[in-house]
């Protein structure tokens, strides 16, 4: 499938906590295709894009289905993202759209366009899905999201004091 985030921050997120989150229809509709391939031993897996970046940034696989009772708070669009599953990322590389240029695939709405043009959650046909990773171990990449981690990291800690000091201060507001 392919997953479009609208942040190059969420990806970090997801590459620092194992986890990823989509719409609630998203959610369901990998969760759908997750439960087929573990019945069949197979698994599901997950071409990580950022809109307008004009590249793909990474793969990961699915390790368990959505959750739709947990909820992971420091996405960038807070409360957006219902439900939760874990992921394990195989390759975190940035590959650009034209690597991918021969990849014509059916979208959702049935017309035939370039996988780059995907929308979030896009099922890839299985012999396209095999191209696209053969097309991630043979690049040769100049830079990753990794370049950025650190910087990524102190936003995601400043963000995350910032969310801890407004939850204590709740309580003592609503004593007031």
């Amino acid at each position: 499938y392919v997953i479009k985030s609208f942040s190059e921050e969420d990806v970090h997120k997801s590459i620092k906590y194992g986890v990823w989150s989509s719409s609630k229809n998203g959610n369901q509709t990998l969760t759908n295709s997750f439960n087929l391939a573990k019945g069949k031993g197979g698994n599901v897996y997950l071409f990580f894009s950022c809109n307008g970046s004009g590249r793909f940034v990474g793969v990961a696989r699915m390790k368990t289905q959505c959750d739709n009772e947990k909820y992971f708070e420091y996405w960038t669009q807070d409360e957006k993202w219902p439900g939760l599953f874990e992921v394990e990322w195989l390759f975190i590389k940035d590959v650009p759209f034209r690597e991918f240029k021969n990849i014509i695939i059916t979208m959702k709405d049935g017309e035939t366009k370039p996988i780059s043009n995907s929308r979030d959650c896009q099922e890839i046909p299985f012999t396209y899905a095999k191209t696209m990773i053969e097309i991630f171990e043979n690049y040769q990449n100049t830079n990753t999201i990794l370049e950025h981690f650190e910087y990524y990291d102190n936003r995601q800690d400043n963000y995350e004091k910032m969310k801890m000091s407004q939850k204590e201060a709740q309580p003592q507001e609503q004593k007031a």
